[in-house]
């Protein structure tokens, strides 16, 4: 219970004056002493109303004690005055004291710049009791919503000498966290990952974000929820967390589904290589073709997530070659749907910086791929561009977005890099994705998201036009884009796309979602009138697994289509 050391300084008393005058009708009802209260702010208590009635003794003890119920007076005294036939009814108070100033003491997590903004009890006003009883109820609340669950406040007192509000709080810190179940992985690896640090005021919300952050790490087949033990010091405590690895080196083998169709995969990752949490991975797909097994890709990825494990810099570099068959963009633009074999081999280098960390990243990219013909039908072209992108999350649950929004800007530019021309394709693209989540309930929330792309290909002085794939463009259709519509199914060189769902979970596990999507792809002019728009909606469920949510969505659009995929759409 929290200790109210104010009703040392005030005590409230009763006072009626010995010689009351009962059973007389009241002509009027006086309260006098008031020097900072304005009578407004008492003017609706029942006391006001008796004019006219007798008074009666009960009726004394119900206006003392309504008073005193607002909270602003410590002591009241009860008198009437005659006046001929009839008395003046007279409550003379003594107000509670000035607050002239509110500390924060012990509260090292919350800032008291933001917390006495919060606070019912203000500054250059009365002392109010009822305000303090509201502040006691709210603060633990407000404290628990921010994630600091264990810490208190532990009472609040005025001084009268300062004329000052004193609330006093006590954090418990974390003394020390443990890893139970490290073999490989050296400790500083995962401690690097925390924002949660030994010596800092305990915060749960913090301490799932970690988690989270350990399992995105891909090193722990199980981590724990964070188990709390009691410190050295009594008030401090303890953070273990029970961790299982995973197996150093790794082989899954499996179905997915791209543009095409669906392919078998062998993919193999091999933890620590060269250095300390460094991840090479390397991936094979093949599928059925003509009655004989085909090769379809191959690819490997060398990802260091702390550049040589100095910085947060993650640092990548990706090297594949794929064999695909695609309609050339020209003969599409013709209505000839004939497919083209091609050979896609290239590598890319990737860099990417946070400058507020899990929240806003900065991002380069070179890139360097060669498509070339299996058959001919068209002339070889490479693809030589630089990028970067920013990108910015407020989201805590990317599965299940409550509230918060996200955005990502990027812009690659191929050929003509402005100082230096590196040959290859000459074009710019530009690509914005954005989403906001409005909580309606705690089981409700309405998300919207949109899409702008843009791709520009030019020529240098002298040449023809070139012949490249749809690849090279924006697609619309599909599960994750345009639901009621098959994949990819049209292509262009700008694209527009708005997606909104409202989701309703249904338990811990299970979600219902009703959604709309509108967008198209557009040649180099925008045509914004509705028509030119395609529109699919429906209903859908969401299954959440810890690989993350199953994804069901019956839509209707160009046809009624049942869509099945992983993760959300945004």
């Amino acid at each position: 219970m929290i200790w109210l050391c104010i009703t040392l300084f005030i005590a409230p008393s009763i006072l009626f004056s010995e010689d009351l005058l009962f059973h007389r009708v009241i002509q009027e009802v006086r309260v006098e002493g008031l020097k900072h209260i304005p009578l407004t702010d008492i003017a609706d208590l029942k006391l006001f109303k008796r004019t006219g009635q007798k008074l009666l003794p009960q009726d004394c003890e119900e206006d003392v004690m309504e008073l005193y119920a607002t909270g602003l007076f410590q002591e009241i005294e009860t008198a009437t005055l005659p006046s001929k036939n009839t008395i003046i009814l007279q409550y003379s108070v003594k107000e509670n004291p000035i607050i002239h100033s509110i500390q924060i003491k012990g509260l090292s997590s919350i800032s008291p710049e933001e917390m006495i903004p919060l606070l019912y009890s203000k500054r250059r006003a009365p002392l109010n009791l009822r305000s303090i009883q509201k502040d006691t109820e709210g603060i633990p609340f407000y404290l628990r919503n921010k994630g600091y669950d264990l810490s208190k406040l532990i009472s609040i007192s005025y001084l009268e000498k300062e004329e000052a509000l004193v609330y006093e709080f006590a954090e418990p810190k974390i003394e020390k966290i443990e890893l139970s179940g490290l073999t490989s992985i050296k400790p500083f690896i995962v401690h690097r990952e925390f924002h949660t640090q030994e010596n800092s005021v305990f915060n749960s919300r913090q301490l799932r974000k970690d988690r989270e952050r350990l399992i995105r790490l891909g090193y722990f087949s199980f981590v724990s929820p964070p188990q709390l033990e009691e410190a050295s010091h009594k008030e401090n405590i303890h953070v273990l967390f029970d961790v299982q690895e995973r197996k150093i080196n790794q082989i899954d083998l499996g179905l997915e589904q791209d543009l095409e169709r669906v392919v078998g995969f062998l993919k193999m990752d091999v933890n620590h290589f060269l250095l300390d949490s460094a991840i090479l991975s390397g991936k094979v797909q093949a599928h059925y073709e003509n009655n004989r097994p085909s090769l379809r890709s191959y690819s490997v990825r060398y990802l260091q997530p702390w550049f040589m494990n100095i910085t947060p810099v993650s640092f990548g570099v990706d090297a594949w070659t794929e064999f695909k068959e695609e309609v050339l963009s020209k003969n599409r633009k013709q209505n000839n749907l004939t497919s083209t074999k091609n050979k896609r081999s290239g590598a890319d280098m990737l860099f990417s910086v946070p400058i507020l960390r899990e929240h806003l990243s900065l991002s380069t990219k070179v890139k360097y791929e060669t498509v070339s013909p299996i058959e001919g039908g068209f002339a070889e072209y490479q693809i030589r561009s630089l990028a970067f992108g920013l990108n910015y999350t407020s989201i805590e649950n990317l599965s299940n977005p409550k509230s918060g929004a996200y955005w990502s800007f990027s812009q690659e530019q191929g050929g003509n890099l402005g100082v230096l021309d590196v040959g290859g394709l000459m074009f710019y693209r530009t690509r914005i994705d954005a989403a906001v989540f409005f909580e309606l309930s705690p089981a409700s929330v309405f998300g919207i998201h949109g899409m702008l792309g843009i791709f520009h290909p030019y020529l240098r002085s002298g040449e023809s036009e070139k012949s490249t794939f749809e690849q090279e463009e924006f697609d619309i259709g599909g599960a994750s884009s345009l639901r009621g519509y098959k994949e990819s199914r049209r292509f262009n060189s700008r694209k527009l796309l708005v997606n909104m769902e409202y989701r309703h979970d249904l338990s811990d596990s299970l979600q219902g979602i009703v959604f709309a999507d509108i967008g198209n792809v557009f040649p180099q002019q925008w045509n914004l009138a509705w028509s030119s728009f395609l529109k699919g909606s429906g209903v859908g469920i969401r299954y959440f697994t810890p690989i993350g949510p199953l994804r069901f969505d019956l839509a209707w659009g160009e046809h009624l289509i049942l869509h099945f995929a992983l993760n959300q759409v945004f």
